[in-house]
């Protein structure tokens, strides 16, 4: 079997809109990781094959800092976020707040990870 590795780049760009669409910045975000595939950019000279590749682009509010350790962090955090989610499944880790019943919501903070581990494994939404 061949030894595989998966590597992240992030890319945090500040821009001064001067009017242009978002929207068009993001294409072009995106349309960079594109070109990147297309002209052997990712591998180069070397012996290395990309299996899979994918981009996605968010939009961050402005006048919030990332903090410098969030993305370094990401990994980790992912991974705490599933082990915390299986403590609630197995029962390991107990709801605040009864449950009456499936139609009672559960606390905005569960859900919020639910929703990001979701979009993390690139489930539906």
């Amino acid at each position: 079997m061949t030894k595989q590795a998966r590597l992240i780049l992030m890319l945090d760009v500040l821009y001064d809109l001067n009017g242009t669409d978002i929207n068009e910045l993001r294409n072009r975000l995106h349309y960079i990781a594109q070109h990147a595939a297309g002209e052997g950019l990712m591998t180069g000279e070397s012996e290395a094959e990309v299996d899979t590749w994918g981009s996605h682009v968010i939009e961050w509010p402005a006048e919030h800092e990332p903090a410098p350790g969030l993305l370094a962090a990401a990994s980790d955090m992912y991974e705490a976020l599933e082990m915390i989610h299986e403590a609630f499944i197995k029962g390991e880790i107990r709801f605040t707040k009864q449950r009456w019943s499936d139609l009672d919501p559960y606390h905005p903070a569960n859900t919020k990870m639910s929703v990001a581990l979701a979009k993390a494994r690139g489930e539906p939404q």
